[in-house]
């Protein structure tokens, strides 16, 4: 029997320049997951699906557009970390961030679905389980 430390087993995600596609734009989050840190003050995030939601996160504040219902909703995780009450206020220090959410949500807007994949992105997923056929 073998030993493994930790380290050994950790996987090894993808860089940049081998998962780079021409549909979707990001952050390599390879040195992220491996404990580095990100070197950004917010990140956005969408999500398809039964619903349609994007997001803007900083270190303080969750702001979420929920584009079927029309619907931002605010959370302060400096005090309510695990996001469970929100509010619809979208002024004072959150008003930057909701700024720049209606701005990246106007890049793709409600309806449109997720963007295209790449042949090679289907292929992988594919290969991953994830996709039949």
């Amino acid at each position: 029997m073998t030993s493994t430390t930790a380290s050994s087993t950790r996987p090894t995600w993808p860089t940049s320049s081998t998962a780079t596609t021409s549909t979707f734009q990001g952050l390599d989050l390879g040195p992220v997951m491996a404990g580095d840190p990100i070197g950004r003050s917010e990140i956005f995030m969408e999500c398809w699906g039964w619903e349609e939601l994007k997001a803007i996160r900083s270190a303080d504040h969750l702001v979420l557009r929920d584009l079927k219902k029309e619907e931002t909703r605010v959370y302060d995780l400096s005090t309510d970390a695990s996001e469970r009450h929100f509010e619809h206020a979208t002024r004072g220090p959150v008003r930057p961030l909701v700024d720049r959410l209606i701005e990246f949500t106007g890049r793709h807007p409600r309806g449109d679905g997720p963007p295209p994949l790449d042949p090679e992105v289907i292929e992988r997923l594919r290969e991953l389980g994830y996709l039949g056929g």
